[in-house]
This record gives C-alpha cells, structure tokens and sequence, in this order.
C-alpha cells in the first residue's frame, strides 16, 4: 500500500515555528471542538453501542468584553462558544442531549485552560443545523431507527477528498517551543500570575537564534507597574533558559511583550488569561497543527482534524494515522520522515487513494523494512479505539472510552 519517496536530507538551516498557548482563542477552538465530538461519541457508545454520525468543526468563539487594570477585573458581556455543524439528536426514538453534552464538555475544559475562569464569564450557543442531508445513505442516516441505519458500521468510506501529513522527529527548535509553552503553563499560569494565552514565534536563520514572545500578565496578579515588571523578568527567565540550550547557536536574542507602552501605561494585563475577554475571537483550524506547532521546516496537513467524527471523517482519521506512522518509524528505525495520506469521497478509509513515506533511505533492507513498520502502524491506528484514545491522549482528564 505505501510508497516510498526517496529525499535528499534538507539544510536546515532556516526556521520559523509558531505556537499559540493553550489560553489562544483558536487554541481554545480546536480543543473544545475536539472534546465536544469526543463527549458525543463517548455518550453514543455507552447508550447505543456506536458512534453516531456528527460533526462540530466550524465551532466558533466570539469574544466578550472586559475591563483589566492593575488588581481588579471585570467581566462587561459573556463570551460565547457557538455550536456550528450538526449531530444525530436521536437513536431509535430516544432524544440525545446534545446542548447539555457540549455544556458540559466545556465546563470541564475551561477551568484547565483558565484556572481564573467561571461559568458567569461565558454561554454556549446551539448554532448547528437541523437538515437531515440527503438520501444517499439513507433518510435516517440522521436520527437511525437501529444500527442497521448506519452504513458506516459495515464500511467505513471517506467522507472527504483530503490530504493529511505528519512528520518525525523533532527539530531541536520545536521542542524549545513546545517545552517553553509548558513550562510558562505549568510554572507561572497555574500559579496565577499569567494568562495561558501566549504566543511564541522562533526564527532560527544559520547560527543565529531570535524569539519573540507574548505573554499577558494577570491583572489579579499585580498592584502596580513594579508588580508587572517582576512577573515579565519571571517569564524572560523562563524563556532564556529554555532557548539558550538550543544546540548549534552562536547568537540569541529573546524579545518580550513589545506592544507594551509603558508611557501611556499600556501593558499586556488580561483578566481570566484570554484575548476571548475582551472582544477577540477563535475558529477551528486556525491555531497549531496536531503536532502542537505551526512550523515552516516541515509540510503540514491541509484539513484540521478537530471535531471532526472519528468514524469516517478522512481529515480526522489520517491525520492520526500520519502522525502514528510517522512516529513510529522514527521510534523503531531512527528515520526522518514525513508521512502522506489523501483519501478520495467514497473510497473505504483503509485502502488510501495516496500513502507515501518520504525519507532518506539507505538501501533495500531498511527499505522493506520501512514500508511493513508504515503498513503494521496504519492498520493499527486505523481502528476507532485508537482514534479516540489518541484525543483522550491529549486531554487526560477525559474518561477513557472503549468502543466494546
């Protein structure tokens, strides 16, 4: 099934990576959009023994307003989680609480995103459409009488045309990225002293490193512009260490909040951590790609898996797919690679109209060897068990479903 494309190992020698926090408005898209679905899937199982077809990956959120100054906040107007996409409301007569699943869904995320946030700082909205689409898989596709309604049960198709890409390892400079995220999240956001809505941009071009980073402090945290200044000299403290590690460079230089104005008093402070806070707003497939960054070193997936039906939604099963593959056959075979898979409507998902590995090869052993490791890899990551674990993955604090 896969081929094999033989490439000659790249320079390297320029890059440009991006990671949006977990607190971005587009960050905090992809993961709901991701929970809701799997909150959904999680409930159709238990109750009816199958998954049932859905999809919430146009999920918006539009921002609220709020007012942050030096040791108090206040919330204006609410934001909102808009609901956008559509989902099977009942099986054999029984209704499903979509709204509810969804409500809860996201008031179980937030909280670990925002530590600040409350139920009275946000609303969801049901925007998804009711049409029950056409009959081409029949009229009860959407609210099925029994399991023998859902065709995707005995064939799993693709529902799309698409091209999903994941690739291994790591360079040096992505996991400085990730890592500085992290330890931001872990050491300063929980403690309550900034928002989780950062944003990293690394530019490596030869031997020369530069960073710049946005990082908003809490208003909650502060008293004063000394207060605020403290907290920015923790953050730069942070970085530096994570970023003058990174092998191979000569010259660094880290850049912190350069917005700030300090004259007019104008300084990066937000109330629960997110831009959502005040008026901005987030959208589903805008923020990191699945490998958690946004990097120009690699090619990436051209669909967001988030929210999308895990069953046969192409863009979201080879997305896991690609990146199992790709991962893999770093782990067991120390091969850089990066993994294509594009499906075409129609075609079952475990027959890829492309599947193509990329890498620098050696000769026919490690060949072969390659392409059995790919094949072994994607069947396995194929199966809806893996699907759902691979998001639960992500977000441990979901209950781990199985699918019998």
């Amino acid at each position: 099934m896969f081929e094999l494309d033989v490439e000659q190992s790249p320079s390297r020698s320029l890059e440009f990576i991006e990671k949006k926090g977990r607190g971005h408005p587009d960050s905090l898209a992809d993961a709901l959009a991701e929970i809701i679905s799997y909150c959904y899937a999680n409930y159709c199982l238990e109750n009816f023994g199958a998954v049932l077809h859905h999809y919430v990956d146009k999920l918006t959120l539009l921002g609220g307003e709020a007012r942050a100054t030096p040791g108090s906040y206040a919330q204006v107007r609410k934001f909102r989680v808009v609901l956008n996409g559509r989902f099977s409301r009942s099986f054999s007569g029984q209704e499903i609480p979509v709204l509810e699943i969804a409500r809860e869904a996201v008031r179980d995320y937030l909280p670990l995103t925002l530590p600040l946030v409350e139920d009275s700082h946000w609303e969801i909205v049901d925007n998804t459409n009711p049409s029950a689409g056409s009959s081409a898989k029949g009229w009860h596709w959407w609210a099925p009488r029994g399991l023998e309604d859902l065709p995707d049960l005995t064939l799993r198709r693709a529902n799309d045309t698409s091209l999903s890409i994941a690739s291994a390892p790591r360079t040096p400079l992505e996991m400085a990225v990730l890592a500085a995220e992290q330890e931001l999240f872990e050491g300063l956001c929980l403690a309550k002293e900034i928002g989780s809505d950062v944003k990293i941009l690394a530019s490596r071009r030869g031997r020369r490193l530069e960073v710049t980073a946005c990082v908003p402090v809490l208003a909650s945290a502060i008293g004063s512009r000394e207060d605020y200044d403290a907290i920015k000299a923790r953050v730069q403290h942070v970085l530096d260490e994570i970023f003058r590690k990174v092998p191979n460079v000569d010259e660094f230089a880290l850049y912190l909040n350069t917005r700030d104005d300090v004259a007019a008093g104008d300084l990066y402070l937000l109330g629960l951590g997110t831009a959502l806070e005040h008026g901005d707003e987030g959208v589903v497939g805008r923020g990191n790609r699945s490998n958690g960054l946004i990097s120009t070193e690699f090619p990436m997936s051209l669909d967001a898996p988030w929210g999308k039906n895990p069953v046969y939604f192409s863009g979201r099963v080879y997305d896991g797919c690609a990146r199992a593959v790709s991962e893999e056959l770093w782990s067991q075979l120390g091969m850089p690679n990066s993994v294509y898979l594009a499906s075409q409507n129609g075609r079952p998902l475990a027959d890829p109209w492309q599947a193509v590995v990329r890498a620098p090869i050696a000769d026919d052993v490690v060949k072969e060897r390659a392409l059995t490791v790919a094949e072994e890899t994607f069947r396995r990551a194929l199966s809806l068990d893996f699907q759902l674990a691979d998001t639960q993955r992500r977000h441990p604090h979901l209950p781990v479903v199985k699918t019998a």
